[in-house]
């Protein structure tokens, strides 16, 4: 659960910072030296590395329960939609024995039509706020800390074979050259993964933007119909060839509507399962990436459990 989550965020925050500040009070009470300035250049990535990791979980927990609460707002708002046009239907079908249910039954189906329309932009209206809402919730249990990039931390001292060089110069020995080492490839890759994030998630709401235009369209045809069922009903129940033509000019969007929904939804999931494909191809899938981390992480973990 959310809660669950951020409570054991929080745990393991404190003992890291903990160890940070224990960390921080050792060096400062080392005398001024390149050495030092060393140590406090391991501590600076270290600290990177915990607000790294915290913004990772932030974004997470807004968007997992962003999506949480976009897919509930659809299913609710599509159950209630299909329930009215199952009763639009039944009023319908009496309507042939008692010709003024008809009325009923295109204001019911009017309702059910409107809110089809809206699902799309509801949806994701119920998705953002939430995120938002998430973001600033999480965002003051988890402060960070303002700090530079890594890349930029690590050329204050020149290229990185240059840092590792006055490392070994200034006495460190083997085992706290890895650990730099580690530390600055490892900043600067999260740095880089968490911009690739970023772009990721622009992406996927550039796309999610497109989807609700095109589901509100789709929905607006429909209920164009429905609007001229009503007009031919109330309008001109006593004419019944307008009645019927109103009617017919009604279905010819539907019509529109419906062809473009029949197509678009298998080209958007066979464009789906081709650049799953690909990116499988390129070891570049949501599933991949997920599992060379892992497997990144248990490399790193074994290095340290070795120190």
């Amino acid at each position: 659960s959310p809660k669950d989550s951020l409570e054991s965020v929080k745990l393991k925050r404190a003992t890291i910072d903990e160890a940070l500040q224990e960390r921080q009070l050792m060096i400062d009470a080392l005398p001024d030296s390149r050495s030092k300035e060393l140590r406090q250049l391991e501590s600076y990535l270290l600290m990177r590395s915990r607000n790294q990791m915290l913004r990772q979980f932030k974004r997470w927990s807004a968007r997992s329960r962003a999506r949480m609460w976009r897919e509930n707002t659809f299913y609710a708002l599509d159950t209630t939609q299909e329930a009215l046009n199952l009763t639009s239907n039944i009023l319908s079908y009496q309507a042939f024995t008692q010709s003024e249910l008809s009325g009923h039954a295109s204001i019911v189906g009017l309702v059910a039509k409107s809110i089809s329309t809206a699902n799309p932009t509801a949806r994701n209206i119920a998705g953002n706020l939430i995120n938002r809402y998430q973001t600033a919730k999480v965002g003051r249990e988890l402060k960070e800390l303002p700090m530079e990039r890594a890349e930029k931390l690590v050329n204050k001292w020149g290229s990185e074979k240059e840092l590792l060089e006055l490392a070994a110069a200034e006495g460190s020995s083997d085992r706290q050259i890895e650990q730099l080492t580690l530390l600055v490839e490892g900043s600067e890759a999260i740095d880089k993964l968490i911009d690739k994030e970023s772009a990721k998630i622009e992406k996927l709401q550039r796309v999610a933007a497109q989807q609700t235009v095109s589901g509100t369209a789709i929905g607006f045809l429909s209920l164009t119909q429905q609007i001229m069922g009503v007009i031919a009903f109330y309008g001109f129940r006593n004419d019944p060839l307008t009645s019927n033509r109103i009617r017919f000019a009604g279905r010819i969007p539907q019509v529109v509507g419906q062809s473009y929904s029949l197509i678009k939804t298998p080209t958007t999931q066979a464009l789906s399962v081709i650049k799953e494909r690909k990116l499988k191809r390129l070891g570049e899938s949501e599933s991949q990436e997920l599992q060379m981390r892992l497997t990144e992480l248990s490399k790193i973990e074994k290095r340290v459990r070795a120190w």
